[in-house]
């Protein structure tokens, strides 16, 4: 005696082989694409974390030497977020809310800010200037 399989399955069937064989959409493989933008908003950002590493906080910075007074006990009870990045050439000009880490009082978008520059040294992008908000 033979069985007949119903169309709708052999489709159904058919329709999860092309999706296996040939994917689904979604998004592409590997790491997402890097932008100017996003490399410097995730340096700025990473500052009070890389001043728990003096010599990961020193590669931040033009010539891997951060300037007169940025020294890591200075930004590492801080968080650093880039709020608006404006690039021109090989200059970016970001400006920085910066709070201590921890004030649950402090609302992000009243934070006090300040200007950071950054240039482009070789292929990565290097804190020039970082200052702090007089407190």
């Amino acid at each position: 005696m033979t069985k007949f399989v119903p169309c709708t399955a052999l489709a159904s069937l058919c329709s999860i082989c092309v999706c296996l064989l040939a994917g689904c959409g979604g998004q592409p493989s590997g790491p997402p694409e890097t932008t100017p933008e996003s490399e410097i908003r995730n340096k700025v950002n990473s500052v009070p974390d890389m001043a728990m590493m003096p010599k990961e906080f020193a590669k931040l910075f033009v010539d891997n030497k951060p300037p007169e007074g940025a020294t890591p006990k200075n930004y590492a009870p801080l968080t650093c977020e880039a709020k608006s990045i404006v690039i021109e050439d090989d200059t970016a000009t970001v400006q920085v809310a910066i709070s201590k880490t921890g004030n649950e009082a402090a609302n992000p978008e009243s934070a006090p800010t300040a200007e950071w520059i950054l240039v482009k040294q070789g292929e990565n992008w290097k804190i020039k200037t970082a200052p702090l908000p007089a407190s």
